[in-house]
């Protein structure tokens, strides 16, 4: 998966049925992969952009390993979300987390909205055709920064990419080792990790801090 904004969650912000300074909106952490120590305990895995409602996420204490956090000083400044960084203590042991869901909370799991699924990836889509033996690729602009070194996979074409520099959120380039001798075409996409994601998280039995990028916030819708 990769980072993205709910569809019925965007839908929900303009029929302004979320109010996103003055609605009680919280974070939670997930596990999407069962590990060794699951148990028999579902996880999100069937995540979906058309999901609604919280109750879609399995409330067991494996799959939801923390209590869910009011986000703090909440702005939203021409559809850029943003709040003060929140803190969950002392997580359990255990395995990876997987993601953040940011959503509001009306008090009933089955009435509060999805507004983002953060698993601090995003799709990268090949804007161009990227020949056999290619060393940069033209891609539609970056939702996110990526790092040298980072490596992901075009789904499509099965060609794994390194990338030999950083490129900057809204880069419409990455520079990369030579992909091999099978290009990449135009529309092809699959995710990569952005810079800084720290995701997943193996949780050692202390407190888990999210910073929200002072640049680009919780989400931008």
């Amino acid at each position: 998966m990769a980072n993205f904004v709910y569809d019925l969650g965007r839908k929900a912000f303009v029929e302004a049925s979320i109010n996103f300074p003055s609605d009680t909106i919280r974070a939670t952490m997930v596990r999407t992969v069962s590990g060794p120590g699951a148990g028999g305990n579902g996880v999100y895995t069937a995540v979906q952009s058309t999901d609604q409602y919280f109750n879609i996420i399995p409330s067991n204490a494996y799959c939801q390993p923390v209590t869910a956090q009011a986000l703090a000083s909440k702005t939203d400044t021409a559809g850029l979300l943003n709040a003060a960084s929140t803190t969950f203590t002392s997580v359990p042991t255990g395995d990876p987390i997987g993601a953040i869901i940011v959503y509001k909370d009306t008090g009933t799991a089955s009435t509060s909205p999805l507004i983002c699924y953060i698993d601090g990836k995003v799709t990268v889509t090949c804007a161009t055709n990227a020949a056999a033996h290619a060393t940069s690729i033209q891609v539609d602009p970056l939702l996110g920064p990526l790092a040298s070194g980072v490596s992901f996979t075009f789904g499509t074409s099965g060609v794994t990419v390194t990338l030999n520099a950083n490129a900057s959120r809204g880069a419409r380039t990455i520079s990369v080792n030579d992909i091999g001798a099978t290009g990449v075409n135009a529309g092809d996409s699959g995710p990569c990790t952005t810079q800084g994601a720290n995701l997943p998280i193996t949780p050692n039995g202390g407190n888990l801090t999210i910073n929200w990028d002072n640049t680009y916030g919780v989400v931008k819708l």
